[in-house]
């Protein structure tokens, strides 16, 4: 927005430190808080609120009001934070769902006051993505696991089933063999060679995660999975790859994984 005209009434100005140049005029904090309204900044609000420090109670609860016509929800969360104690935290909360920014709305939930844990759970499921899930379970006390858990599996996102099922069970929480066979599978289906590596490093069925990386994998995968994997078949992985064309990647397995030299016994070599 450009400069704001200068009027009769000018005595003071105030810049905002933003890609494009603004001002505020007026000879009263009241005044210049107008031109805030006006200008719906949310950074310079921030700015404003940081350069005056004896602005009154109502003045602020003024910009408090002002902040949610913006529509930064980073820089309202910045706000929100520091007027913890003194904001209308469903307003804010309402108006980080209605920018759609999870990641800001979920930070909020975790500092803010009388904050609705449901309906950030609800706007988490609403964004259909399944990493919100993971950082509203790690950020905010009291969130309904099970539901979280549900909409994880829903997403049938293959990193979001394996992550919750390792973190599940480092935190010793509660774990049905249902919910790991449905996460399992669903890292199965995915033919996602990354999280399926992670699985039988983290969580086992090393033999199982080798089968599918043999069966649907690449040869660079192959030799992936043997490398960091503890208990990996290397004589399997290798009559794999040597089954493939990449010879870069035979050279290197069998650079890195030396075929065992078998001695042969004094008596061998009279067998015929």
């Amino acid at each position: 927005m450009e400069k704001m005209n200068k009027t009769k009434k000018l005595g003071v100005s105030f810049k905002c430190d933003s890609d494009i140049e603004k001002y505020i005029y007026g000879n009263t904090i009241d005044e210049l808080i107008d031109g805030l309204d006006l200008i719906k900044d949310a950074k310079f609000i921030n700015q404003f609120v940081n350069e005056f420090k004896s602005l009154t109670e109502e003045q602020l609860l003024r910009l408090d009001q002002i902040m949610l016509t913006t529509d930064d929800a980073k820089k309202i969360m910045k706000y929100a934070k520091a007027r913890k104690d003194k904001i209308d935290t469903i307003k804010y909360q309402n108006k980080l769902i209605e920018l759609k920014n999870m990641w800001m709305l979920i930070r909020f939930t975790s500092f803010a006051i009388y904050s609705d844990i449901v309906k950030t759970e609800d706007a988490v499921i609403n964004s259909g993505e399944a990493k919100y899930a993971f950082y509203l379970l790690e950020e905010v006390e009291g969130v309904n696991k099970e539901k979280m858990k549900k909409f994880i599996f829903d997403c049938k996102d293959a990193y979001s089933a394996y992550k919750l099922i390792r973190d599940f069970q480092r935190e010793e929480q509660m774990l049905s063999m249902n919910d790991i066979l449905e996460a399992k599978n669903i890292v199965i289906e995915s033919k996602n060679m990354s999280v399926i590596s992670q699985w039988a490093e983290d969580i086992g069925d090393v033999t199982e995660m080798e089968d599918v990386t043999i069966n649907y994998g690449t040869a660079c995968n192959m030799y992936e999975f043997a490398y960091h994997i503890k208990n990996a078949n290397t004589e399997k992985i290798r009559e794999a790859i040597n089954k493939t064309d990449d010879e870069r990647v035979i050279q290197r397995f069998n650079s890195y994984f030396p075929k065992p030299i078998i001695k042969k016994s004094f008596w061998s070599k009279f067998k015929k």
